[in-house]
């Protein structure tokens, strides 16, 4: 099964991803993690497949700002962008492939988190 991290600072947004999360994945798949630092703890003991990463995650505002940091923690693979607000798409670092920015309303239904999760998780492994 896919290891999933939630990066968001906001434990009720990863109570309503893990919520919608049904076929693909279980609940047990997901780990909720509030700041980048616990990332790269987390990533560096379990390692992960798939992101999902907030805009805003303490200590920074933006995911440009984020996004070197998870690399930084070793980790290559599929980000999907979270936000509430588009302030654009930022260049991909080496290893990361980012999809979105989403909207985390269009990714609260079981049928849409799923989609997103397999089209990540698939185009993950074709990166």
């Amino acid at each position: 099964m896919a290891k999933i991290a939630v990066i968001d600072d906001d434990p009720v947004e990863y109570m309503l991803l893990t919520e919608f999360a049904a076929l693909g994945t279980r609940k047990d798949d997901w780990q909720h993690i509030q700041t980048l630092d616990a990332f790269a703890a987390a990533h560096a003991e379990t390692g992960f497949d798939l992101v999902f990463l907030d805009r805003r995650v303490p200590p920074v505002g933006r995911f440009a700002e984020s996004l070197p940091l998870i690399q930084a923690a070793g980790y290559a693979g599929p980000v999907v962008l979270m936000s509430a607000s588009y302030d654009g798409k930022p260049t991909a670092p080496d290893g990361i492939l980012l999809l979105g920015p989403v909207e985390k309303s269009d990714i609260q239904s079981e049928t849409a988190l799923d989609a997103m999760v397999a089209r990540a998780l698939e185009q993950g492994l074709a990166h």
